[in-house]
C-alpha cells in the first residue's frame, strides 16, 4: 500500500526557521509525489529551548512531516504515500529547497499489504 520513507538529513540553511519555506517546501512535495492534499500545511515555530519548525500535510491515506532542529543544524523527513514515487525525485527536491543539505540517514519501508502485524494481546485483570 505504497512507500513510506524517513530522511534525517544536516543542514546550515537558515531556511529551516522560515515557517514560509516550510509550508512551500510541504505543498510543493505532495505535487512532486503527485498526491492529492486533504488540508493546507499545519506549520509551527518550536519554543526558546528548543527551536526550529514542525510541519504536516494530510494527503489522501498519508502524510508527510519535517521537524528542524536549527541549534544542531538538522532536519527529519517523513513522506508516506499509498503510490509509489521517487526517492531520487525527493532528494533532488529537497536539494532544491534546502542548500548544503548533507543526508545522514535513510529508511525507506514498502507498505505491501501482504504486510506481518502483531496481533493485539488482551490481559484479563
Amino acid at each position: 500500500m505504497g512507500k513510506h520513507i524517513i530522511l534525517d538529513y544536516e543542514c546550515m540553511d537558515s531556511k529551516l526557521l522560515d515557517t514560509k519555506h516550510i509550508r512551500r517546501f510541504l505543498n510543493s512535495l505532495v505535487k512532486l509525489i503527485k498526491m492529492k492534499k486533504l488540508i493546507d500545511p499545519i506549520v509551527k515555530m518550536g519554543n526558546k529551548n528548543l527551536p526550529g519548525v514542525s510541519g504536516i500535510i494530510m494527503i489522501e491515506t498519508s502524510h508527510c512531516s519535517i521537524h528542524t532542529f536549527t541549534r544542531e543544524n538538522r532536519f527529519n523527513l517523513d513522506i508516506y504515500s499509498c503510490r509509489n514515487f521517487s526517492e531520487i525525485d525527493v532528494y533532488k527536491h529537497i536539494s532544491n529547497y534546502f542548500h548544503v543539505a548533507k543526508l545522514l540517514n535513510k529508511n525507506i519501508i514498502a507498505r505491501n499489504d501482504g504486510q506481518q502485524i502483531e496481533k493485539e494481546v488482551v490481559i484479563e485483570v
